[in-house]
C-alpha cells in the first residue's frame, strides 16, 4: 500500500452535491471519490485498456478490477478553499438548435435554465492510499484528469509512510468486490453523497486491505 498526497493545480468542479436554491445549485463536495481517482490514474499512465462502451443498464464499475491498483477516498488535509459562485445560463433553443415552430406556436422563447456553480480553489491537497496487485509498482508523481470534462489537472506524489485510518467507498467493496456484508467493518462515520458513493470514515488500513485482496 502506497499513500500519495494530491495537489490541484486548477479548480476543481463537479456536480457532487445539490444546494438550496430558487434556481438550484450544485456544489463540489470536499472529497474525491475513488472511482473518479482509478479510472484517472489508468487513463493518464496507460496501465489498461478499458474500452467504452454504452449501457442501457447502471454501471456497477466492475472494470475497476481491470486495473492493477485500488485507491480510498481521497480526502482534504484541512477544509478546502471553496471558488467563488458562478451563475450556468442554459437555454437548448438557443444553444441546441433554435426550433422556430415551438416559438412561433409559443410566441415565447425556452426558459433558460440558470444554475449555480461552485468548486474547489486550486492549491488544496488531499490524502489518499493506492494498494496494487500483480507486483505493479505505481510511479512517484503523476497527474490525472479530474471534474466536469476532465477539466481540472491535479499532482499525485508519493509520501512516506502507510496511513493507518482511511475513508472508503463501501459502494465499491460491495458492487466491485462482492461484499454483501461488510462485516467487521468499524468506521467513525458513514455519509451517503451519491448512489454510487457510500463514504465510511476513520476505517482501520488493515482491514480495508483485508476486503480488497488480492490487492495489498
Amino acid at each position: 500500500m502506497y499513500t500519495y498526497k494530491l495537489t490541484l493545480l486548477s479548480p476543481l468542479f463537479y456536480r457532487s452535491r445539490q444546494d438550496s436554491g430558487a434556481s438550484g445549485a450544485t456544489v463540489t463536495d470536499s472529497w474525491i471519490g475513488d472511482l473518479a481517482i482509478c479510472f484517472a490514474i489508468n487513463k493518464a499512465i496507460g496501465i489498461t485498456h478499458i474500452p467504452f462502451k454504452y449501457t442501457s443498464n447502471k454501471p456497477e464499475y466492475e472494470d475497476i478490477k481491470d486495473i492493477p491498483l485500488i485507491t480510498s477516498i481521497a480526502v482534504p488535509y484541512e477544509e478546502p478553499k471553496r471558488t467563488r459562485l458562478y451563475d450556468v445560463a442554459t437555454n437548448f433553443m438557443s444553444e441546441g438548435y433554435p426550433n422556430m415552430p415551438a416559438i412561433e406556436n409559443s410566441a415565447r422563447t425556452s426558459m433558460k435554465n440558470w444554475l449555480k456553480r461552485q468548486g474547489i480553489e486550486p492549491g488544496t491537497e488531499y490524502t489518499f492510499v493506492i494498494a496494487v496487485r500483480d507486483n505493479y509498482v505505481p510511479p512517484e508523481k503523476f497527474t490525472i484528469r479530474l471534474g466536469n470534462m476532465q477539466e481540472t489537472l491535479a499532482l499525485c506524489e508519493k509520501q512516506p509512510g502507510n496511513a493507518k485510518s482511511l475513508t472508503v467507498n463501501l459502494f465499491t467493496l460491495k458492487h466491485v468486490f462482492g461484499h454483501e456484508l461488510v462485516k467487521g467493518l468499524e468506521f467513525e462515520l458513514l455519509e451517503r453523497p451519491a448512489q454510487q458513493y457510500v463514504l465510511a470514515h476513520g476505517v482501520d488500513a488493515t482491514n480495508w486491505l483485508s476486503l480488497v485482496a488480492p490487492y495489498m
